[in-house]
């Protein structure tokens, strides 16, 4: 409330202005005692002055500030610099958003997925599958070169080994997406499928920097014993055709098939 003989404009002109502490204010536009100390004419007036302030103010705001281009100044300026414009852009997303939804409607990555697993099974499983059964075999095993045959059974207790942990790395891969085909209907569902692709690529690269040199060592040792078996099954069956030869001769030249 304003002292007694205070007029509004004394109090606006005061060191200390109107008190409006927070809390409880002194001035209480809900009041009457408001009401009963402004003079009618008072309010008119700054009613007046109000009005006046808008009117002037709101044109202003209206335009932009000095120097600035206007709405059509920056559209041209945009199409000057090549950038694209509202609608432009507008029919970009509604272009993209098209694209989405055909792809979810047609990629087939779960399919993907389980044709890199059984890829990835054939190719460990053979590996091992095949050179386990050359080694087995006696007739391959009596021709493998002597002095390779402490590195053939490294090689071999590496590759068996590795194998192993290798097939309980794909089965838990392989986990993640089983029982999921055709289509990867949204976005969370294609990100977990790009995640699974590339923990395959992880296991392939595994499998050629653990299994495959193993694998080649192997099956060059397993290829020569082959080779010398069939030098040795030659010279063999040249001495069963009936050529005329002392015995010791052709001992003499099955050694030597063997040795070469």
């Amino acid at each position: 409330m304003l002292p007694a003989n205070t007029t509004m404009a004394d109090a606006i002109n005061s060191p200390r202005g109107i008190d409006i502490s927070a809390g409880k204010s002194t001035i209480d536009l809900h009041t009457s005692d408001i009401v009963t100390n402004v003079q009618s004419g008072m309010a008119v007036e700054m009613a007046n002055l109000t009005g006046k302030l808008s009117s002037d103010i709101e044109p202003e705001m209206k335009q932009p500030e000095f120097g600035q281009p206007n709405r059509k100044q920056r559209r041209a300026m945009d199409r000057k610099a090549g950038k694209p414009t509202a609608s432009q852009r507008l029919n970009d997303r509604v272009q993209t958003q098209q694209r989405l939804n055909n792809f979810y409607k047609h990629n087939t990555m779960w399919d993907d997925l389980a044709n890199v697993y059984s890829n990835c099974a054939a190719l460990l499983t053979t590996s091992l599958t095949s050179v386990l059964t050359d080694l087995n075999d006696a007739a391959i095993r009596q021709f493998l070169i002597p002095e390779n045959v402490s590195d053939i059974e490294t090689a071999l207790r590496g590759l068996t080994g590795d194998s192993e942990n290798m097939s309980v790395t794909l089965a838990e891969i392989n986990a993640r997406h089983k029982g999921n085909s055709g289509t990867t209907r949204n976005q969370d569902e294609t990100s977990r499928a790009h995640l699974i692709m590339n923990d395959y690529m992880a296991w392939q690269q595994r499998y050629e920097a653990l299994i495959k040199p193993n694998f080649a060592y192997l099956a060059e040792q397993i290829g020569h014993a082959v080779n010398r078996s069939v030098q040795v099954a030659k010279a063999l069956q040249d001495q069963a055709d009936g050529q005329a030869q002392d015995p010791m001769v052709v001992t003499d030249v099955v050694a030597k098939e063997v040795a070469a």
